[in-house]
């Protein structure tokens, strides 16, 4: 759903206001970012859980959230291009996050591995 939101957002003109887009971006963020530091709280052993491939597409699809609360505190709530970069990479993070899941999608990041 949330890659849903972020492409809605490209349609002219998009279907939600930009607050709301912006609030709904903050919840889904902020539940990937607790998802992710519970995991890490949980794993017995932290030093090697930055190793994960999936642990670090989990942190990099949960770092816009930073960048949308700044968006907050902008009147205009734009940042100008990086509100461009957030538009074009977030919701490819938010795909590899939910691919993860997949068996063939592990069994290709296996093969690329042993490449």
């Amino acid at each position: 759903s949330s890659v849903i939101l972020a492409l809605l957002q490209t349609w002219d003109p998009p279907p939600f206001g930009l607050s709301a887009a912006l609030a709904l971006d903050i919840v889904f963020e902020s539940l990937f970012t607790i998802e992710c530091v519970l995991r890490f709280v949980a794993c017995p052993k932290r030093s090697l859980f930055f190793r994960d491939y999936n642990n670090i597409m989990d942190l990099l699809a949960a770092l816009p959230i930073f960048f949308h609360i700044a968006q907050l505190s902008v009147a205009n709530h734009s940042l100008g291009r990086v509100d461009d970069i957030l538009l074009s990479v977030v919701p490819g993070l938010r795909v590899l996050k939910t691919l993860r899941k997949f068996e063939k999608f592990q069994l290709l990041l296996e093969a690329m591995e042993l490449a």
